[in-house]
């Protein structure tokens, strides 16, 4: 909209819609009655009753306290850490791609971690990321073209509220009160595929304080931290220790590691994690 073509999107199969210029979703709600309240500065009594008369509905009548409550769920509906549920178009692949099958992630992995193609990204494979539904995607080259330019990983769609959630949250088990946090993609399926539960990649390089309290309210008292041995994982996971070591008990695995985790035989990844 405007003069930036993605300052805004809209999810057209539920309606969920992102500002990404004033985060006016944040503040309305993400969905077509807080796009309304925007477009037209309405509150939201005034919003329901528009939509009513536009789509030609019966709308039921409201009481003070029916509006009170609305406010209350929108505010809570719209916390900034929220991610937003997302729907593409994908279709299944009928070969593990080359990049796992280097790694020795078999098929089933792949099959668990629901691997896809998106329809409008032929050149790369997806793996989708849950939160309660799916999120968003991660999306990496078939073939690396060797561009030192190009993102072997990308995420959509690209506004994806990602620095709440983990890869590999679909498989999060409560009753398990230790979880094994690595770097990437890869890395949460090979370790899974070795028969290890709640293992979860960051989506990227940090703890995030959403993150930390989604693992302090799923129950989680011990990490076993195993980020890729090189130097950006070093730092981040000393980062991470000490940002939240008064509030886990972290074991720190990553300058032990001779390589990422999911270049490690699964012996490897047993003798590593016990």
């Amino acid at each position: 909209m405007g003069d930036n073509g993605s300052a805004f999107w809209m999810n057209p199969v539920n309606g969920n819609w992102a500002c990404f210029t004033n985060g006016c979703h944040h503040e309305q709600g993400a969905d077509i009655i807080g796009l309304v309240r925007c477009m037209l500065k309405l509150n939201y009594k005034d919003a329901c009753e528009w939509l009513a008369k536009t789509c030609n509905f019966t709308l039921e009548s409201f009481s003070p306290d029916d509006i009170d409550n609305m406010k209350f769920a929108k505010k809570s509906k719209s916390k900034k850490s929220q991610s937003v549920l997302c729907t593409l178009p994908t279709y299944k692949l009928s070969k593990v791609p080359d990049y796992f099958s280097s790694k020795g992630i078999n098929e089933s992995t792949c099959l668990e971690f629901g691997i896809c193609q998106l329809d409008n990204i032929t050149s790369r494979f997806a793996l989708p990321i849950w939160d309660g539904g799916i999120v968003g995607y991660a999306c990496r080259n078939y073939v690396d073209t060797g561009d030192p330019d190009e993102k072997k990983w990308i995420y959509m769609p690209k506004h994806a509220t990602l620095d709440c959630t983990f890869f590999g949250w679909q498989f999060f088990d409560k009753s398990v009160h230790t979880c094994i946090v690595v770097e990437g993609q890869a890395d949460v399926m090979k370790v899974r595929q070795a028969g290890y539960k709640n293992v979860l990649g960051l989506l990227g390089t940090q703890l995030s304080e959403a993150k930390r309290k989604k693992l302090l309210i799923g129950g989680i008292r011990h990490i076993m931290l195993a980020l890729d041995p090189d130097k950006a994982g070093l730092a981040c996971s000393n980062k991470i220790v000490a940002s939240a070591g008064s509030y886990f008990n972290i074991t720190n695995l990553t300058p032990q590691l001779s390589a990422d985790p999911s270049d490690m035989s699964e012996s490897q990844i047993k003798e590593i994690f016990g």
